[in-house]
């Protein structure tokens, strides 16, 4: 069969390189050859690095590994498209990509559960003043049909990670006359 060097596959190509390699080494004497021997410290102490790497990161909490500012974007981003999911349920069930965004933000919302990442949209519960995990952004609306001040725009989640709040939610409250 005759290739040309585009049409090889790659696989071949590395394979009659390593060959290539293996005679070509043969051409010198003993001690002038290159290929390590069966048994190289080199393999090993790759194999020692690797799994000094694994344990590390299994030893390691994942508060370590997941610094607080992107459990605050991560969450943000979640909590937007999950909002704007929700304006889509009214669409027709048959939409295929709509039924697998859901599963991916179901999925998502596990994994970030599995690192103790957490986000709470606070839209419709009760306002105090002085609560902490929530900051009002604008003036109060008034509503006459309430008998307590109610959190009704949720613009920002209050995400907290493994139990800590890290970011307070931001929204819009609406107050009883």
């Amino acid at each position: 069969m005759n290739y040309s060097r585009k049409s090889m596959p790659r696989k071949l190509i590395a394979y009659w390189r390593y060959l290539w390699g293996n005679i070509y080494q043969h051409i010198f004497p003993q001690p002038f050859r290159i290929i390590p021997p069966v048994t190289a410290k080199w393999e090993q102490s790759a194999d020692d690095i690797a799994l000094d790497i694994l344990t590390a990161q299994i030893a390691s909490t994942p508060t370590e590994l997941i610094p607080p500012q992107f459990a605050c974007e991560l969450c943000n981003e979640h909590f937007y498209l999950v909002t704007h999911l929700k304006k889509l349920d009214g669409a027709p069930a048959e939409i295929r990509f709509l039924r697998r965004l859901h599963n991916a933000t179901e999925n998502l919302q596990q994994v970030m559960a599995n690192y103790g990442i957490e986000y709470r949209d606070l839209t419709g519960q009760d306002y105090h003043e002085g609560r902490l995990d929530f900051t009002n952004i604008a003036p109060a609306e008034i509503d006459t049909a309430l008998t307590t001040a109610k959190i009704v725009i949720c613009e920002y989640p209050a995400i907290f990670l493994h139990g800590k709040l890290i970011q307070p939610a931001r929204g819009i409250v609406a107050r009883p006359i």
